[in-house]
């Protein structure tokens, strides 16, 4: 088997468990027991009958889940077909009427949508390079939501801090006037903690630098990863803080600024944005259920974000989590299985 096939393979296979997961989980939580007037007890309480179906119907629905692909299918019908989908946009209204088309052919019954208002922000263009001591391009990104320069950009001195600790702890007049640049030590785990942990350098780290006079943010991406292609994401000014521009470098242009700073001689940078936000557009959550039969009015609810943010498809971040709802959704329809309780 050559590398790719292998890597569909793979792929696959974490589709097939995470649909089987979920669904397990809601037959654990009692959702999923498929039971009839036949073999429930009075009040609504589960007799051992209603209980071994349930075990089998659990059964029946692992089973099928890990030898079926309709969540990968799924998946790939909205990267493919949408593409990248950041809130409020074009795209993301085409993302709500793909769902709906989606639920349909899945017969999930009833489908509405239910609109609300949201800031939408946009990235138009973004640059970096070093002016001094080394003339060259840097691979950036901006944040989610971060503001522009003007026109003619910004230049200035960076300052490094090795840490967001390190940024709070500074006294202004080391951050005043500068480029603020924070690195950090993120490890690969398996269950996504080290993501977690170095997420505030993102989300917090602008606000801090600005109280502190910077004239910009420039972070290390929060990822592991060994190419140029920068990682976006949100950032969250706070209420009183000036607003900055805010920049995320690959890991590699985050360790030529460092090995260029380590030298002591000083670094300038100038950077180029352009962003701009829409305060009021229109968003929509669609919503499918399948109704329960013992307690209706109890609902339970799955589900995922269908935008994504601009730079990739989204595939995982939330394109899975789509696949994976829709999935198990259609696996419960598909086996005649009525739930107790409503799962929307």
């Amino acid at each position: 088997m050559n590398r790719s096939a292998s890597h569909r393979l793979s792929n696959s296979r974490r589709w097939q468990t995470a649909v089987s997961s979920l669904l397990c989980a809601l037959v654990v939580a009692g959702v999923v027991s498929a039971v009839s007037p036949s073999t429930s007890a009075e009040n609504g309480a589960i007799d051992n009958a209603a209980l071994r179906d349930s075990l089998a119907h659990a059964a029946l629905l692992r089973d099928r889940a890990v030898s079926g692909s309709r969540a990968m299918a799924i998946v790939t019908s909205l990267t493919t077909e949408v593409g990248p989908r950041l809130a409020g946009s074009a795209a993301e209204a085409r993302a709500r009427e793909w769902a709906v088309s989606i639920l349909a052919d899945l017969d999930l019954q009833p489908i509405r949508t239910e609109g609300f208002e949201l800031s939408a922000w946009q990235r138009h263009s973004e640059h970096a390079e070093v002016v001094m001591p080394f003339p060259q391009p840097l691979a950036v990104t901006a944040l989610g939501g971060s503001v522009s320069t003007s026109a003619a950009g910004l230049i200035g001195e960076v300052v490094l801090f090795e840490s967001l600790a390190a940024l709070r702890a500074a006294p202004r007049k080391e951050v005043a006037d500068k480029i603020v640049y924070v690195g950090h030590t993120m490890q690969r785990t398996q269950d996504g903690s080290s993501y977690g942990y170095f997420n505030p350098v993102r989300t917090a780290g602008p606000s801090i630098a600005a109280e502190k006079g910077a004239l910009a943010y420039l972070l290390r991406s929060i990822g592991t990863d060994s190419h140029r292609l920068p990682h976006t994401g949100s950032l969250r000014y706070t209420e009183n803080a000036p607003q900055i521009p805010a920049l995320a470098l690959s890991n590699p242009d985050a360790d030529q600024v460092e090995r260029i700073l380590a030298d002591g001689g000083g670094l300038v940078v100038r950077l180029l944005v352009e962003t701009s936000l829409i305060p009021t557009a229109q968003s929509a959550n669609v919503i499918a259920e399948i109704r329960g039969h013992t307690a209706p009015e109890e609902v339970v609810v799955i589900g995922a974000h269908l935008d994504s943010w601009d730079l990739g498809t989204g595939a995982v971040d939330d394109g899975a989590g789509v696949g994976i709802t829709m999935a198990a959704m259609a696996l419960i329809k598909e086996a005649g299985l009525v739930p107790r309780r409503t799962i929307r």
